[in-house]
């Protein structure tokens, strides 16, 4: 499909869509969803910013949206810690207050609780060692072999 094939406003939304990382294939179900339009998946392609045919102007919006998005990828519930951690206490709970709590789901539960918390639950050993090491530095004039220093050194104790 020719990019004049889509109205400029159903151009910008695949844009914007394929800018946060959406699948062509998604973005094909949202275009049929929001706007009742069946384009075929390599349509969405088109609005790829690798295809070299794309206008300077959708290419700048993709950039653009690009740019904002993992700017503000916080913004997403989903990327915070505290967010993932609460919604697994709430998994949690739900099994806890089940008249019939799934032992399998709550071990995986706790599993995902701990791997998001950090090494909490891993294989790896962590060593903490500490070591004095002391050395002495000792200066062999360049005239004498080390066989020579070693027993002048001997002699002068």
């Amino acid at each position: 499909m020719a990019e004049h094939a889509l109205e400029k406003e159903h151009q910008i939304f695949v844009v914007q869509r394929l800018a946060i990382f959406e699948r062509p294939k998604t973005v094909q179900s949202q275009l049929k969803e929001n706007f009742g339009l069946e384009v075929s998946i390599q349509s969405i392609y088109y609005y790829q910013p690798t295809n070299k045919k794309l206008s300077p102007d959708l290419r700048k919006i993709f950039n653009s949206t690009r740019k904002k998005f993992l700017k503000n990828v916080n913004d997403i519930p989903i990327a915070n810690k505290a967010f993932r951690l609460q919604k697994l206490q709430n998994m949690l709970d739900r099994q806890e207050d089940n008249a019939h709590p799934n032992p399998k789901a709550m071990r995986e539960i706790l599993e995902q609780a701990a791997k998001e918390s950090g090494d909490a639950f891993s294989n790896k050993i962590k060593h903490d060692v500490e070591a004095n090491v002391s050395h002495t530095v000792v200066r062999v004039p360049p005239k004498l072999s080390p066989e020579e220093w070693l027993q002048q050194s001997k002699s002068s104790k």
